[in-house]
């Protein structure tokens, strides 16, 4: 799905750079890697609803990261693009006796399984920051256009019905808050970013630390 898009994405990250420079001056435009935790809330619970005894486990957390490439326009506004990993939850069952719940609905495992979910994504977005040297703070939001992988169901009584509620792809909104201190060419932060996957029926979430470069 992104690859068919590579190109279409290159153009519009060059535009934005070449544009941008019109506009700030040298050391506005960035570029930052973050990395840290990862959530993905899931309405999945576990369930005895069925056979009356259930050890399912659900992991929700994980690691995940994030790539910014951010263009000035002024020295309080910038336009966006990243690339973001959410990481993966699991869904986690033993054998015939456990099940859980998701979003309501009642599911059996037929055999042990674990079913694990990732998100993938590209951004694009503004920034509003402060001005001034040393400490930057920048408001982000914008839209987040995602899709997921990772191992489906294959032993459940509702495999078709579990993987159409975990594997899906859209376009929602994001927003963030980020604290960066900057060393001439170089920075170092820390951000939080929260990501409204189906319109915020699900949400996940990005808190990092990121290093960046400035030019």
């Amino acid at each position: 799905m992104f690859m068919r898009n590579a190109s279409l994405i290159s153009f519009i990250v060059g535009v934005l750079l070449c544009s941008s420079n019109v506009y700030a001056a040298e050391g506005d435009n960035y570029i930052d890697i973050s990395y840290g935790i990862t959530s993905q809330t899931v309405d999945v619970k576990n369930s005895t609803a069925i056979s009356g005894i259930s050890n399912t486990r659900t992991d929700d957390e994980s690691e995940g990261y994030a790539l910014v490439v951010g263009a000035s326009f002024s020295e309080n506004f910038a336009a966006e693009f990243s690339y973001i990993n959410l990481g993966e939850m699991e869904i986690i069952g033993d054998d015939v006796h456990d099940g859980f719940s998701l979003d309501g609905t009642e599911v059996q495992f037929t055999g042990a399984e674990t079913i694990t979910r990732e998100i993938n994504g590209f951004g694009f977005g503004f920034a509003t920051k402060t001005s001034g040297e040393g400490i930057q703070g920048a408001l982000r939001a914008g839209a987040f256009w995602w899709d997921t992988t990772g191992t489906k169901a294959d032993s459940t009584d509702s495999d078709t019905w579990v993987n159409s509620v975990l594997f899906d792809d859209g376009i929602d909104p994001y927003v963030g808050i980020n604290l960066k201190y900057n060393f001439d060419r170089i920075s170092i932060g820390a951000g939080y970013d929260a990501y409204g996957i189906n319109s915020y029926e699900d949400t996940a979430t990005l808190m990092s630390l990121s290093i960046g470069g400035i030019f």
